[in-house]
């Protein structure tokens, strides 16, 4: 049986696609496929996959129309013959030895998802931190920890290692946003051990064509997808749930503030609505929220008072 599949979907990403499948070609790990999702690109793209694969016998190359990056890797997972699937931005880059590592950890550990640091490329000194981790954590751990300002495990599958047979839920195709961050929750709900590893596997290519650089507005858009997310979650588990209801504030908050600060009435309307909606329903659970920190809530309430006066 194959043991690896690594799902990379493309849009119009010519002027990175090269590095991205050489760096993957490039795995010290051998047994794997390639899968590569032509999510309908309209530039180069085509070109240099068909290049590529046919070079190497490893890629598989699917064409569809353009329908978004989820509906790409859904394909992806629908072709897919590996033991363990992995996911690869088509901008991105990864470490020769990434997935042998990740894979040796699983297996070390006896988990069922493994997680590595990642390398932010084209961003400001101080963006790129080493977290200290415990090399296995619990998925309740994890969970959480999806939800951490800044960032330590990530709420993206492009620098984790998953079991293709506990894959039970396939990516939202009617998410712009955060669907990674659902996609991640709900495969970490049904897992019991996560394996972390102390170590750069992963080169996240920060760039014009980024929806988190394009567009000053994007925290708005995937409020409504988080909230949903979180209220799931309060069921599943309080404690995951204050850390991530504190997420989903500073978000709100965030996103009202940006919003504004950028004239983005659209995202503007968006924010305030969830962040009126949210706090009526959950007001007193808020309030007795240890993870909200005071001056947190004193942002929160400056920021519903802006709300409900700027119309």
């Amino acid at each position: 049986m194959l043991t690896l599949s690594v799902i990379v979907p493309v849009y119009n990403t010519e002027e990175y696609l090269e590095e991205c499948i050489k760096s993957i070609l490039m795995q010290s790990f051998k047994d794997f496929e390639l899968i590569i999702v032509n999510d309908g690109s309209t530039d180069g793209s085509s070109a240099i996959i068909n290049k590529y694969a046919a070079t190497d016998s490893r890629i598989v190359v699917i064409d569809t129309v353009n329908k978004g990056v989820s509906n790409a890797r859904n394909l992806g997972l629908q072709a897919a013959k590996g033991t363990y699937v992995g996911f690869v931005d088509s901008d991105d880059t990864i470490e020769p030895d990434m997935y042998q590592k990740l894979i040796d950890s699983i297996r070390a550990a006896d988990s069922e998802m493994a997680c590595c640091l990642v390398e932010w490329v084209n961003v400001g000194p101080g963006s790129n931190r080493i977290i200290k981790i415990p090399s296995v954590i619990d998925n309740k751990e994890f969970i959480t920890r999806i939800f951490d300002r800044p960032p330590t495990v990530y709420s993206s599958v492009w620098n984790k290692l998953f079991l293709r047979d506990r894959i039970t839920e396939i990516f939202d195709t009617n998410l712009i946003m955060d669907e990674d961050t659902r996609f991640l929750v709900h495969y970490s709900m049904k897992v019991e051990r996560v394996s972390f590893l102390e170590y750069v596997g992963y080169h996240y290519n920060r760039n014009d064509l980024s929806l988190t650089k394009r567009d000053a507005g994007n925290i708005a858009v995937r409020l409504p997808a988080r909230r949903v997310l979180i209220e799931e979650i309060e069921l599943y588990s309080e404690e995951i749930f204050k850390a991530a209801e504190e997420n989903f504030l500073d978000s709100c908050c965030c996103g009202v503030a940006t919003a504004l600060n950028n004239r983005k009435t659209n995202y503007y309307h968006i924010a305030k609505k969830e962040l009126l909606m949210y706090v009526r329903k959950h007001s007193g659970h808020i309030l007795l929220n240890h993870a909200i920190s005071w001056k947190l809530k004193l942002v929160i309430g400056f920021r519903i008072v802006q709300c409900l006066l700027i119309k």
